[in-house]
């Protein structure tokens, strides 16, 4: 039912996620079961801003939606939890975008920062009149795309008025039944809510792509632009960030690539090349991630050197002395002293 993979290296953060436990627990679901099958813990969506796989957060809604008989509207329930200011400057280009027709395309260009799976683009209808705002929904099974289609339309519903202030949008159409259609009708600012349609899209007059925004400033936007192209470009670099983010923030050693690859629901070979691609490796990453996390220890704790070594997964605290003087030069008693 996921998404290919590596699709998602731009999606999602552990915050996300953690609203989608808060929602199963407000339904009585145990957060265990919600994070069923997702490589994720509990302990995971505590470390602020890691990175989480679409095929996790997929995993994830899949647990509660089928725990919960997916029932309609629990999709509007999770986008009014999402927090507008969590989705980042991509909001702050929007807002700042001289016309609509300019925040469309910022949307269009940078909809992967978000934790959302809709895909914009812009169709003209024949008339000429109009112009539809199309929300692709890709490769999002249909076990969880009613959700993720409430979820999703709730989250630009917050978003039409803080773009384009107090207006009304002429149509809406949405893949739903009219069982959905009805909920999601309280939800969206609209005259008029199509239900059963092919495509989901926002339908406005032509003339409003032209339409003067009331937060338009150029500075502003050039600006969070520029910080979109820099955090998409990273994303793009995703597999080295994903690993390292793993590695870094886990209670828990993370020894091997196999072990890895499992958690990250990946093929390890997959994996392994994406890293070649970017000029590293896993040995070279988790040698790095032992080294700073061994220095935090040694200046931030208390912790026995021998407690240190286990807990980066030496098997032997000689080996660990050995790689920190090759690391640093003393040994890890020596280290501590001098930095106290």
């Amino acid at each position: 039912m996921a998404a290919p993979a590596w699709r998602s290296l731009r999606r999602g953060t552990s915050g996300g996620v953690a609203s989608l436990v808060e929602l199963g627990e407000g339904h009585g679901l145990d957060p265990a079961d919600c994070l069923q099958g997702s490589g994720l813990r509990e302990s995971d969506l505590r470390v602020d801003g890691a990175v989480v796989l679409a095929e996790q957060e997929l995993a994830v809604i899949a647990n509660i939606v089928s725990l919960l008989n997916d029932p309609p509207g629990l999709g509007i329930e999770a986008g009014r939890m999402v927090n507008l200011g969590n989705l980042g400057i991509f909001v702050f280009a929007m807002l700042s975008s001289e016309t609509l027709g300019d925040a469309v395309e910022v949307a269009t260009r940078f909809a992967s920062l978000t934790n959302t799976y809709s895909d914009l683009s812009v169709t003209y209808d024949e008339s000429g009149s109009d112009v539809r705002l199309e929300c692709s929904f890709g490769d999002v099974h249909d076990d969880v795309r009613p959700f993720i289609l409430e979820r999703d339309l709730t989250v630009i519903a917050g978003l039409v008025p803080m773009v384009l202030g107090d207006v009304v949008l002429p149509r809406v159409e949405a893949e739903v039944d009219r069982a959905r259609g009805a909920l999601l009708a309280s939800v969206l600012p609209t005259e008029e809510l199509v239900c059963d349609a092919g495509r989901t899209a926002l339908v406005v007059p032509r003339e409003w792509m032209s339409r003067g925004l009331p937060h338009a400033d150029a500075e502003t936007a050039r600006r969070c632009i520029a910080q979109c192209e820099q955090q998409l470009e990273q994303r793009r670099l995703g597999a080295r960030s994903l690993v390292w983010a793993r590695l870094h923030a886990s209670d828990e050693p993370v020894q091997s690539l196999t072990r890895l690859a499992g958690e990250l629901h990946v093929d390890r070979r997959t994996l392994q090349r994406r890293l070649a691609r970017e000029g590293t490796t896993f040995r070279a990453l988790l040698e790095e991630s032992r080294r700073i996390r061994a220095a935090e220890a040694l200046t931030g704790t208390d912790r026995p050197v021998a407690e240190i070594a286990a807990g980066l997964g030496y098997a032997e605290t000689a080996a660990f002395t050995r790689a920190f003087t090759r690391w640093y030069g003393v040994t890890p008693t020596r280290y501590r002293a001098r930095n106290a």
